[in-house]
């Protein structure tokens, strides 16, 4: 379009360019010699400022299209530079979290446990040690209160048991919801493992579940090999893909600042 519009132009020019040429050879009382030098200069004269103003304008539009296209290419570098920005923030978090959830879904799930002994507490030591547990409920206080000494252990690790299932169960679902609130700042490999992950430690805490309430301790059993077979190297391959991310998102942070 833009060519024809110029060809259109050089036509319109042209015309006039001959109309000139015309009128010089029409007029009387002038030498050929003479004619053809005013029309030599006069040609001159309108080509250099036909061209000059077609250079002109051609400037002009090259110059607001580089305009254009610098605009556009800042404001996807600016993109870029924000989403590299969220991305170096967002990863760390969600590894924090998932290792956090992970890491105490394995303390619940190891077959080695402790809980405090109350059997030989007095009455006296025995109220002093639940003032001291904030998630002890009244209800539940009672119920230790109520039991035999011999049988207070017992009650008391229930109790505990359910805590730390608990908190295992906070800790995995407050990951989860950081990973889907923020799957799509994340790498697509950085959030399958972590969505993997998740899904390991929730298999591991259902099985644990089911096996205390049927006490079954086989059950119970598997939660921990589900976190060690599949959870620990999982976790370590994580790790790995986490530290490779935020190298290179590192190296190309820098690579930014030098060219600024």
């Amino acid at each position: 379009m833009r060519e024809e519009n110029y060809n259109e132009r050089i036509s319109v020019t042209s015309d006039a360019l001959f109309k000139l040429i015309g009128q010089v050879f029409l007029y009387g009382g002038v030498s050929v010699g003479i004619g053809w030098l005013i029309l030599q200069k006069s040609a001159e004269r309108w080509v250099d400022a036909h061209f000059a103003k077609r250079q002109k304008q051609f400037e002009h539009e090259q110059a607001k299209e580089l305009q254009r296209i610098k605009a556009k290419l800042d404001t996807v570098i600016q993109g870029s530079l924000k989403l590299q920005e969220r991305e170096f923030k967002i990863i760390p978090e969600a590894w924090e979290k998932v290792s956090e959830a992970y890491s105490i879904a394995s303390w619940l799930c190891s077959p080695l446990q402790s809980y405090t002994s109350l059997q030989r507490m007095s009455d006296a030591e025995l109220e002093e040690f639940m003032s001291t547990r904030d998630h002890l409920s009244e209800t539940q206080k009672q119920a230790i209160r109520d039991k035999r000494p011999e049988d207070r252990d017992k009650r008391w690790q229930e109790i505990d048991t359910d805590r730390r299932y608990f908190k295992a169960r906070d800790a995995l679902a407050t990951a989860d919801g950081f990973l889907k609130t923020n799957s799509i700042f994340l790498p697509d490999e950085l959030r399958e493992m972590f969505n993997e992950q998740t899904e390991v430690i929730w298999k591991a805490l259902v099985a644990f579940e089911v096996g205390v309430q049927s006490e079954d301790y086989k059950m119970r059993n598997s939660a921990h090999e589900t976190l060690r077979d599949e959870g620990k190297p999982l976790h370590e391959r994580t790790e790995k893909a986490v530290r490779a991310r935020l190298l290179e998102q590192t190296q190309l942070a820098d690579d930014n600042t030098m060219m600024d």
